[in-house]
């Protein structure tokens, strides 16, 4: 009897690991910097946000590619809000503008640049 409720227990713990790992939101900056205002114009957006519960990656100022994967990466991680540095892509990119709009769409708050959509 003890064994079959250590397993459901053991699984539940795991998965409560799991999902304490993930972050809430995600900033993606062109230098550590940057970070912390990223992470509080997120935080005034979502006031039980914690600066613990926020990512931060690192990319290349005007790289597209690697913007991409970062924003790839965000996604995958299920967070709903991104904060983007205003260096790490040129405005006009139709290929960024498009990913942007699509994550807007789906819910998920990006601060930090002006696109059209």
């Amino acid at each position: 009897m003890k064994k079959l409720f250590l397993v459901p227990f053991a699984a539940a713990a795991l998965a409560g690991c799991w999902f304490m790992g993930q972050p809430k939101a995600v900033v993606l900056v062109t230098d550590q910097a940057r970070a912390k205002s990223l992470m509080t114009a997120l935080q005034l957006q979502n006031t039980g946000l914690q600066e613990s519960e926020i990512a931060v990656r690192l990319v290349k100022k005007n790289d597209p590619g690697e913007l991409l994967e970062g924003l790839k990466w965000a996604a995958g991680k299920g967070v709903k809000a991104i904060g983007l540095d205003k260096d790490a892509y040129a405005p006009g990119d139709l290929q960024i503008e498009a990913i942007l709009k699509v994550l807007k769409d789906d819910g998920i708050y990006v601060a930090g640049v002006e696109f059209a959509g």
